[in-house]
């Protein structure tokens, strides 16, 4: 949160700060003010030239999801470099059961991996197979 004094912290040496969520604020000098800028728990705070940047670090689900897309994204595309297959040949993907939930990101899958089909199995391997054999 970024108070009045706060504000005005970053501005010519000779402006006087007032903090007007206090009645009867006394003018302070520069000299005389001290911003402390830190992150709450689960935050990273950075700050330089009197700015300040925070990021939440909190992961929620969808966040939790997209991860595994990007690692499933990746372990197929590694399984069509080990099964010799090209870079541009179209496959047909099976996710095991336990993957059903990354169907939420169906054509980003289908789309990163060139499958032409996506489909959820019982297997509890992920598998796929070039495109028409």
């Amino acid at each position: 949160m970024i108070t009045a004094c706060e504000k005005y912290a970053g501005t010519a040496a000779s402006r006087l700060f007032t903090c007007d969520w206090v009645s009867e604020a006394p003018e302070l000098e520069p000299a005389e003010v001290l911003v402390d800028r830190h992150g709450k728990e689960g935050w990273y705070v950075a700050s330089t030239d009197g700015v300040t940047i925070a990021l939440d670090l909190t992961l929620d689900d969808e966040l939790r999801l997209e991860s595994r897309v990007y690692d499933t994204i990746h372990r197929v595309n590694g399984l069509r470099k080990q099964t010799g297959l090209d870079i541009s040949d179209r496959i047909t993907l099976s996710l095991p059961h336990a993957d059903a939930d990354l169907l939420a990101h169906r054509d980003w899958i289908m789309a990163e991996t060139l499958a032409v089909t996506l489909i959820i199995s019982d297997d509890e391997d992920l598998r796929l197979a070039r495109a028409g054999q």
